[in-house]
């Protein structure tokens, strides 16, 4: 998982920017757009103004424009309000440049200056060692889980469980460590999933179940963003793949199933069964063990369930 230290902090915060989008359930690049166009604002303005740029920035890109126009509209019905008489006129100013308005809001040339910006982003002086990497994905892992009312500590525990399951079977340590990290990053795309369904206690409707089933998709977006975790991306998509062929979002059979996949799965499954959930009360070790075996050969890998009854906590 070597990377240049720059190349590595450019991506993280590309991918951390892409999961704060899914989890307000704004349009695609939110983040980006009202960092771009606030920086046009502060080179207009003292930099004393910057908070107060990144609010209206923040506030106007939530909205739906269909031009210019309309953005100048609402700004002049804020204007001494919630903005300033300073940063209208900057906006302003800054609407009328030459295609402007098209840059910010068409994804194609979004994509574009995002891109662009990543390359020129300063160094993050991150010590592009293991270590580190491993710290910033913890950040990650609880960004994650501070979307669900239940989950708090559930990616690193599937983390760690996904570990033990690794060593058990013999995977060489490196690897094993690597299917740690896919385990901390497994449930990145719940943050796309509203909150009151993650949280709802009662049978989920069937369009809420088949979103629920769109959050490995996403998972597998946000990590395909960070170039050094790409060989964990399906890995991390499959945990919800059953060994009968009837999980999802692929519908893997077997074998077909990465491995770290089919042990990602286990350790999914146990803690979420060893934790309180708003859908099942919290059970204790031996009860989940007692479910893994009952579903050993159909939900999960057989010869994954022989070594996690025996060394899972």
């Amino acid at each position: 998982m070597e990377k240049s230290k720059d190349d590595f902090f450019s991506e993280m915060v590309a991918a951390l920017s892409l999961m704060m989008d899914f989890s307000e359930n704004r349009k695609l690049y939110h983040a980006w757009r009202v960092a771009i166009l606030s920086e046009k604002l502060s080179q207009k303005i003292l930099p004393e103004y910057r908070t107060e740029i990144f609010y209206a920035v923040d506030i106007l890109l939530r909205e739906n424009f269909t031009s210019s126009g309309n953005i100048k509209k609402k700004l002049s019905l804020r204007r001494g309000k919630e903005f300033s008489d300073k940063i209208y006129e900057a906006m302003e100013a800054t609407l009328d440049e030459d295609d402007f308005f098209d840059d910010i809001t068409s994804e194609k040339s979004i994509f574009q200056i995002v891109l662009k910006t990543m390359k020129n982003l300063p160094s993050a002086n991150m010590a592009p060692c293991e270590s580190e990497m491993d710290e910033t994905i913890k950040v990650f892992a609880e960004v994650i889980d501070a979307k669900h009312n239940y989950t708090a500590g559930h990616s690193e525990r599937v983390a760690i469980y996904t570990y033990i399951l690794a060593k058990a079977l013999g995977i060489p340590e490196k690897q094993a460590r690597k299917l740690k990290v896919a385990g901390y990053l497994h449930d990145a795309g719940k943050v796309a999933i509203p909150r009151a369904i993650l949280d709802k206690p009662g049978r989920l409707t069937l369009d809420e179940f088949k979103l629920i089933k769109r959050h490995p998709v996403y998972t597998m977006e946000i990590m395909s963003m960070i170039n050094c975790l790409k060989d964990l991306v399906i890995i991390a998509g499959s945990h919800h793949e059953r060994y009968d062929g009837m999980g999802y979002p692929g519908r893997m059979l077997r074998n077909y199933i990465p491995l770290g996949g089919r042990i990602m799965a286990v350790a999914d499954a146990y803690d979420a069964m060893t934790s309180e959930r708003p859908y099942q009360h919290k059970r204790n070790p031996i009860e989940a063990k007692d479910i893994l075996i009952k579903y050993s050969g159909s939900q999960f890998d057989p010869e994954i369930v022989k070594v996690a009854v025996k060394v899972l906590p």
